[in-house]
C-alpha cells in the first residue's frame, strides 16, 4: 500500500524532527507487535484469505500514553518488525506492512477527533472503541478488496463472510486491553502489567485455536473434494493435475508443487508413489497461523493416500482396457482395435482425401508346424511373426492378430499403390525368413491380401476387400500377395450364387448321379 507507506515514512520523520527521546513503552511496543501479530484471526478463502490481527491493541496503548504522531510512527516500526518475523512473502509484507500504517493512522484520526484522549474517561474509551472500528474497517475492506482482484470475484462476495460481525466485535474487544493498560501505567505500579500477560494469552491461544479449528474443517472438505473428484479421472495425467491443484487448496498455498525431490529445508511433503515413481507434493512452510507443520505434513499425507489410490485405480483401468483392445499371446491390437483403427483410418481419408490401405496376412503351412512340433511351438513362432511385422512397419501403421495364424496391417499413410506392393514384398520377406524356436528350424510363409480405399465405399468394405484379396492369394500358390479389384467381388457373388443355386437344387431333388463303368480291356 503506496498511501500506508508514505504515512509510515512522513510520521517517523516528523518523530526525528522533534528529537524527542522514545519512552519506555514505545521501545517495548516493538516485540509486543511481533509477537502478538503471529496470531490472527484467519478467515478463509479458496486461494486468499483475511486475516485480522490483534497487535492494534499496542496502538491503542500508544495513543493513550504517548502521541497520536508518535504512536503511529513507532506502530509503522512495529509492524515492519511483525513482518519481517513473519516468514511470508516480500509482496504480502510490503502490503501488509501498508495497510497496516493506513489502518492505524485511521485510527488514530478517528479516536483524536473524537476525544483528545488526555484522560481515562467513558468518552475517551468511547472514542477508542470507534477508532478500532475505523481500524477494522479499513484493513478488512483493503484486504477483502485485494483478495477479490486476484481470485477474480465480485468484491461484494469476498466481504460478506458470516463471522465478520463477530470479528469485529473481537477485534473491539480485545484491543480494549491496550486501553487498559493505559490506565495501569498512569495509575498502577509497573509490577501489575503483568497481569496484563494473563487475558491476552489467554486471548490469543484462544484466536489461535479457533482459526485452526476453522482450518482443519476446511482441509477435510478439501480432502473430501479431492477424494470425490479424482475417483472420476480417467488416467494418470489428469490424476496426477488434480492432485496438484488439491495440494495448493488444502495448504492455501498456491507455491506448493508436485516434483521428483524430497521437501528440503523450510518445506513440508509428502511422496506420492505413482507405480515405480515417486512423486513428491512439496510446499513451503511459513505461514503457521493457519496450521502447524505437523497439521501440514499430515494433510498432505492424506491427500498422497487419496491420490496413491486413485492411480492404482486409473492403473487397474488401463490395464483392463488393454487386454479388452490386444491380444493376449502377441500383444498386438487385437480385432476390435484394429476394427477401431481401420474406421478412424477411413474418417481421415474422407476428410484429408488421403490414401490408406489394409493388408490381410494368412500364414502358410502354419497347421503343420502346430501338427508336428505342438502348440507352444506353434504359440512362439506367432510371438516371433508379430515382433517382425511390428519392427517392420512405420511408427504411425497398425499391426492386429486377428486370430489364429491371421493376422492384419493398416497402412495410413499408404501413398500410391506401387508404395502398397513394395510393403507387401518387404512384409512377405520378413515372415519368409528362418525361425529359431526352442532349437528347432522353422520356415513358413505367408499370403497377403491387399484392399486400397479407393477400392471401398466404406471402412467395412475395406475389411471386406482385404479378406476376398487374401483368399484369392492363397488360391493363386500362397506366398504371394493380391490386390482386391472389383471384378474379384463380382466372380466371388457368382461363387456364392451357384453354391446357393446348387443348395436348393440337392433339396429339390434336380441332381441325377450317375455312374459310368470303367472296364480294363487288357
Amino acid at each position: 500500500m503506496v498511501v500506508g507507506t508514505v504515512v509510515a515514512v512522513l510520521a517517523n520523520a516528523a518523530l526525528l524532527v522533534q528529537g524527542n527521546k522514545p519512552p519506555l513503552p514505545m521501545l517495548l511496543a516493538l516485540p509486543v507487535v511481533a509477537l502478538i501479530s503471529y496470531f490472527p484471526l484467519v478467515l478463509n478463502r479458496t486461494a486468499a484469505s483475511i486475516e485480522i490481527g490483534f497487535d492494534s491493541c499496542v496502538l491503542v496503548f500508544l495513543l493513550l500514553v504517548t502521541g497520536p504522531l508518535e504512536a503511529v510512527a513507532v506502530w509503522a516500526l512495529a509492524s515492519l518488525v511483525g513482518q519481517l518475523v513473519s516468514r511470508k512473502r516480500v509482496s504480502s509484507m510490503a502490503f501488509n506492512i501498508g495497510l497496516s500504517t493506513l489502518a492505524g493512522a485511521a485510527m488514530a484520526w478517528t479516536a483524536t477527533a473524537l476525544n483528545p484522549l488526555r484522560e481515562i474517561s467513558p468518552g475517551s474509551l468511547l472514542a477508542i472503541a470507534v477508532g478500532c472500528a475505523a481500524y477494522f474497517v479499513v484493513d478488512y475492506a483493503l484486504t477483502g478488496i485485494s483478495v477479490a482482484l486476484e481470485e477474480g470475484l465480485p468484491t461484494w462476495t469476498v466481504l460478506a463472510q458470516p463471522t465478520v460481525l463477530l470479528a469485529l466485535a473481537a477485534f473491539v474487544a480485545i484491543d480494549s486491553l491496550g486501553y487498559l493498560a493505559a490506565v495501569v501505567v498512569r495509575d498502577r505500579a509497573v509490577w501489575v502489567w503483568v497481569l496484563l500477560g494473563v487475558p491476552v494469552a489467554t486471548i490469543l491461544i484462544a484466536t489461535r485455536a479457533l482459526s485452526r479449528g476453522h482450518e482443519h474443517g476446511r482441509r477435510l472438505a478439501s480432502l473430501f473434494d479431492a477424494a470425490a473428484s479424482m475417483q472420476s479421472l480417467p488416467n494418470r495425467p489428469a490424476i496426477l493435475d488434480s492432485v496438484r491443484t488439491h495440494a495448493r487448496r488444502v495448504l492455501h498455498e498456491d507455491r506448493v508443487e508436485l516434483r521428483d525431490q524430497p521437501p528440503g529445508p523450510g518445506e513440508v511433503g509428502a511422496v506420492v508413489q505413482a507405480g515405480e515413481t515417486a512423486m513428491w507434493m512439496v510446499g513451503p512452510t511459513r505461514n503457521r497461523a493457519r496450521s502447524s507443520k505437523a497439521g501440514d505434513q499430515q494433510a498432505l499425507e492424506a491427500l498422497a493416500a487419496v491420490a496413491v489410490e486413485s492411480l492404482a485405480r486409473a492403473d487397474l483401468v488401463e490395464e483392463m482396457a488393454h487386454v479388452a483392445r490386444h491380444d493376449a499371446l502377441t500383444g498386438l491390437a487385437n480385432r476390435r482395435l484394429f476394427q477401431d483403427r481401420v474406421e478412424h483410418g477411413w474418417h481421415l481419408h474422407r476428410r484429408h482425401e488421403r490414401p490408406i490401405a489394409v493388408l490381410f496376412l494368412d500364414l502358410d503351412n502354419f497347421k503343420p508346424v502346430n501338427d508336428r512340433f505342438g502348440h507352444e511351438i506353434g504359440d512362439e513362432l506367432l510371438v516371433a511373426v508379430a515382433d517382425r511385422l511390428r519392427r517392420g512397419l512405420r511408427p504411425g501403421d497398425t499391426v492386429a492378430r486377428l486370430g489364429g495364424d491371421e493376422f492384419a496391417v493398416l497402412l495410413e499413410q499408404a501413398g500410391s499403390p506401387d508404395d502398397v506392393r513394395r510393403a507387401c514384398e518387404r512384409i512377405l520377406d520378413q515372415v519368409r525368413g528362418e525361425f529359431r524356436l526352442s532349437g528347432r528350424r522353422i520356415v513358413v510363409g505367408a499370403s497377403v491380401g491387399v484392399a486400397l480405399s479407393q477400392d471401398a465405399d466404406n471402412a467395412d468394405a475395406l475389411l471386406r476387400n482385404a479378406d476376398m484379396a487374401m483368399y484369392r492369394a492363397k488360391a493363386a500358390g500362397k506366398g504371394g500377395h493380391h490386390v482386391y479389384a472389383p471384378e474379384l467381388r463380382a466372380a466371388r457373388l457368382q461363387r456364392l450364387e451357384l453354391l446357393e443355386l446348387l443348395g436348393g437344387a440337392v433339396g429339390r431333388g434336380e441332381l441325377l448321379l450317375h455312374y459310368q463303368p470303367l472296364v480294363r480291356l487288357s
